[in-house]
């Protein structure tokens, strides 16, 4: 359990550096051309380790929340969780996680004078669907 938060630290850590970096505005560089392999690679590194960083920190959350929350005031009877309860716990939790990260973006965003980003950025997601 240890390693996985040192890991989850790393990866939030290095997705608080390539925001300061700038490299969340790489996609809006390339809108309407290729990306060069340099904006590529700045673009791939910050979503993956946004991505990664969300679906382990909201594991952990999930983790956290079983063990501290439900088991310990008894909200669900332990006997009555079933892997579905389970996993919609931990969908949950993944999703509010990668809420929180787009919010923290967007609050070193405004502390570094940039404009903040949407929570789902609707062009971006048009452009790739593409």
């Amino acid at each position: 359990m240890s390693g996985l938060i040192v890991i989850f630290v790393i990866l939030f850590l290095l997705n608080i550096f390539f925001i300061i970096n700038h490299d969340d505005d790489v996609v809006d560089a390339f809108r309407d051309r290729k990306p060069t392999p340099q904006e590529g690679i700045r673009r791939v590194r910050c979503v993956l380790t946004a991505f990664f960083a969300s679906i382990l920190g909201g594991s952990l959350l999930a983790v956290f929340v079983f063990r501290h929350i439900i088991y310990t005031f008894h909200l669900i009877d332990v006997g009555s969780v079933t892997n579905d309860t389970k996993d919609a716990i931990f969908l949950l939790c993944i999703a509010l996680f990668m809420i929180f990260m787009k919010l923290f973006q967007n609050l070193l965003r405004t502390l570094q004078g940039r404009p903040a980003r949407p929570i789902i950025d609707v062009r971006t997601l048009r452009r790739n669907i593409k």
